[in-house]
């Protein structure tokens, strides 16, 4: 009998120390429920990985090394697009690619922001705020202040890389054709015909499968104010100089991201429950309070759509047996 009741007793201990669920638990629980109603839901939790994290400061050192655009720079174009729920579409032919990389900036949202599609066809923000697609993908006239990029593969990879007999054979078999002389380096070799470089890549995959350093981003469209006129969102700032700091391991830089993750979506909880009192609250004091400027209010409000369904219900729930 004794020993039943430790066990007991042990196992209540357990669950007090896991703790409350987090926000993005919840939402993970419920879009499994949506999945087993029959509804589409992409499965986002393998986003808080650690070689996500190690792709996410690959492709920050790659946007941070493009040219800056009216003085800003491209790392912070699409932070600043990314956090205030703007659309980033991402323009690349290899899906795993695309995926990895949209996958690797969903690291930085809350998992109820995520909305994370690779289709043919192009699809508003409202459906995914994330959406990478082939580069013939024609995007919608509507489709205003997004962020547009094009992921290709470097042409000083093709240079730098002299294909070996096996692969002109297999290129030949492929294609019906071959590839006579190996590529120079020479200047006047430089004018790489299209339809080379597209057998290259083709030639190139099965080998050594390619990764962020085989590819070159370019900044193809991009809002005229992507950052608010008053000044950068604080979170980018941070976000930037995380990601961009070396000293700290994927381990650490998992954590940190984590922390200042929760900590921006704790501060949307409590807008989120003082905007729905029956009482008017002035929510510029709430936010001076929370030491947030005014360019961070754009990001709370999005980062509501972190906030799980039950825990919006629970709010209301309150709020309406306050009133009665």
């Amino acid at each position: 009998m004794v020993c039943i009741l430790r066990t007991q007793t042990r196992l209540c201990k357990e669950y007090l120390l896991e703790g409350v669920p987090t926000q993005d638990m919840l939402v993970m629980k419920e879009r499994e429920l949506k999945v087993d109603n029959g509804t589409n839901a992409t499965d986002i939790s393998c986003s808080r990985r650690l070689d996500c994290f190690q792709t996410l400061r690959k492709i920050a050192h790659m946007l941070e090394s493009l040219p800056k655009v009216n003085g800003q720079s491209i790392l912070e174009i699409v932070l600043t697009q990314l956090v205030t729920g703007g659309q980033i579409v991402l323009k690349c032919h290899n899906e795993v690619i695309a995926k990895r990389f949209l996958l690797a900036l969903s690291s930085l949202l809350p998992l109820g922001c995520v909305r994370m599609l690779y289709a043919e066809e192009y699809r508003h923000v409202f459906v995914s705020n994330l959406f990478g697609c082939p580069h013939e993908t024609v995007l919608s006239p509507d489709a205003v202040d997004i962020v547009v990029l094009s992921l290709d593969i470097s042409f000083d990879r093709i240079h730098s890389r002299q294909p070996t007999i096996e692969e002109r054979e297999a290129c030949s078999l492929s294609s019906g054709s071959c590839i006579s002389p190996p590529l120079s380096t020479s200047s006047k070799d430089d004018n790489v015909d299209e339809s080379l470089a597209k057998q290259l890549i083709e030639i190139l995959s099965p080998r050594k499968s390619l990764d962020f350093e085989d590819y070159a981003f370019t900044l193809i469209a991009y809002p005229e104010c992507t950052a608010p006129r008053y000044g950068t969102p604080a979170i980018v700032n941070r976000y930037k100089q995380l990601i961009l700091d070396d000293d700290l391991t994927c381990r650490v830089l998992a954590s940190v991201i984590g922390n200042t993750r929760e900590q921006w979506l704790n501060k949307a909880k409590l807008v989120y429950q003082l905007g729905r009192q029956k009482e008017k609250i002035d929510l510029k004091k709430v936010l001076q309070i929370m030491r947030c400027a005014e360019q961070d209010g754009t990001v709370l409000l999005f980062f509501q759509a972190g906030l799980s369904d039950t825990y919006k219900q629970q709010i209301m729930d309150v709020i309406k047996k306050g009133v009665a």
